[in-house]
């Protein structure tokens, strides 16, 4: 389980989900119907910052669980190119056994 952004390790790899974060707070502050319904809501509760702290774990947690579970992202290019190969794996075997 992930825990706090903590002061430990890289201080570069650590502020880079927050930059990231704070541009698409931003983006939000001048397009607010572009807006997750949880982001907005936060951002009406909470101070813009502590919502790009929230958006970067969240980030976070997702990147960690993907490298994890060793699975890809959905809706990801090499994502649909695994669902190309598998429908074509089974249009092949379909068509192998019914002519």
């Amino acid at each position: 389980m992930l825990g706090k952004i903590g002061k430990r390790g890289d201080v570069y790899l650590r502020t880079m989900p927050i930059h990231g974060a704070r541009s698409v707070v931003a983006q939000i502050e001048r397009k607010p119907d572009q807006a997750e319904g949880w982001l907005r809501k936060l951002l009406a509760r909470r101070n813009k910052n502590i919502a790009a702290v929230a958006l970067a774990a969240k980030n976070a947690r997702i990147a960690w669980a993907l490298l994890a579970h060793e699975r890809r992202q959905p809706g990801g290019r090499q994502h649909r190119q695994q669902q190309l190969h598998s429908l074509s794996v089974h249009r092949h075997r379909r068509r192998q056994r019914f002519g």
